[in-house]
């Protein structure tokens, strides 16, 4: 197949995904609210729908009998390993406020709390979803260890569900990313805030750039983990850089739209992956003009992006499983490639439906969560300390 062809259907395909957004928001689909950073939001929803079609150029050969495999293209490739690289990168940027602040000031329960009802809620629907697609194929039933196999996947990681190996292909495997997801939330995030204590406000970006330099460095033991941390630091970064006014103010030109998509195309063609220092700084060049303010000639600030990125974690956990039920069931390998913009309807809508009934909800429920877990919490510290075990003044949530 002419992968020329298949340029033309991702075009399609984004120009249809804006439109259904657009629409969505004429229909009252809630817009992102409070303050916002530039143009991530955005971003985020676009990042989201490259992913889906990493793993559709993945489909299109794995249904021809070719091993699950990441496209040879760099392109193709990058669709989704740079998406999710800018992830990273916007993960570090969301939470740098929580390093500038540093560890004592802040709520680290309230965080973990908000967390845990705004990602757990649907990482549940996409594995239990797979789960099902799962027993019905291989008619299948779950057994004593199934309930293990639910949290690894929670954790991000995805072994077989109920002795099914390739299980995870259900929804393309895409959990593997939350992993280092919890261990910035769990591991990086508090310790850079500690490390914090030790600089100045005015100071942080020396921290920033130690720890960049000793995270590029710690890639020659050969760890995984160093890949991603500077990712991360790499976001934090931009953080830094976009609260100063001169910088945003430059980044936000017209003119820097040349450079920046400059900068996109050199790294998703040169380069198969984003992990290398190259690469990993051109893409965090486009993520800061975007964090900045650059809307790329007004693409990421309409409408549709923005809804596109308020419903663009939905996207991500659920797409594969959109792609699996098309090539498994329906076989549209044999359709034409015109069918993409289809599968994007398809995801796009099946993820507004699981922000409004899912994610809404969720984070309602952290909310409401919240207070009663921190009453207990409060209650126990009273206990451990000797007071309070039989104060009537402390609720009993």
């Amino acid at each position: 197949m002419s992968y020329y062809w298949i340029l033309l259907a991702m075009a399609l395909a984004l120009v249809v995904a804006t439109a259904i957004g657009t629409k969505l928001a004429s229909f009252g689909f809630p817009l992102p609210v409070g303050k916002r950073i530039g143009c991530v939001d955005g971003l985020r929803g676009y990042l989201a729908i490259f992913v889906m079609f990493h793993h559709y150029t993945i489909w299109l050969r794995y249904n021809f009998g070719h091993p699950w495999a990441d496209p040879a293209l760099n392109f193709y490739n990058q669709l989704g390993k740079a998406a999710v690289a800018l992830f990273f990168m916007a993960t570090g940027l969301v939470f740098y406020p929580r390093v500038v602040s540093g560890l004592r000031a802040n709520n680290w329960t309230s965080m973990y709390n908000g967390r845990f009802f705004r990602i757990v809620p649907m990482l549940l629907v996409s594995t239990l979803s797979s789960a099902l697609i799962v027993a019905v194929e291989y008619r299948v039933l779950p057994d004593r260890h199934f309930p293990i196999e639910v949290i690894k996947w929670l954790a991000g990681k995805q072994g077989p569900l109920m002795g099914v190996e390739g299980s995870n292909l259900v929804n393309a495997g895409v959990l593997w990313s939350i992993w280092w997801e919890w261990v910035f939330y769990f591991a990086i995030l508090p310790l850079v805030a500690t490390l914090r204590l030790a600089f100045k406000r005015d100071t942080l970006w020396v921290l920033l750039l130690l720890l960049l330099a000793l995270s590029l460095l710690g890639r020659f033991t050969g760890h995984e983990i160093f890949k991603f941390i500077p990712l991360f630091i790499f976001g934090m970064l931009t953080g830094e850089a976009v609260s100063k006014p001169y910088i945003k103010h430059i980044l936000s030109k017209r003119w820097m739209v040349l450079p920046v998509l400059m900068a996109l195309i050199a790294g998703m063609t040169l380069f198969h992956e984003p992990y290398g220092l190259v690469p990993m700084c051109l893409f965090a060049f486009v993520f800061l003009s975007v964090a900045g303010g650059n809307d790329l000639v007004g693409l990421l600030s309409t409408r549709g992006a923005r809804i596109l990125g308020e419903i663009s974690f939905s996207i991500y956990v659920i797409h594969g499983i959109v792609l699996y039920v098309a090539f498994r069931i329906f076989h549209i390998e044999r359709v034409p490639v015109l069918n993409l913009p289809v599968l994007a309807i398809c995801a796009v809508l099946a993820s507004a439906l699981c922000f409004l009934g899912i994610e809404k909800p969720g984070m309602a429920l952290g909310k409401w969560f919240y207070p009663r877990l921190q009453a207990q919490l409060d209650r126990v510290l009273r206990g451990s300390n000797g007071s309070g075990a039989n104060d009537p003044s402390i609720p009993n949530a």
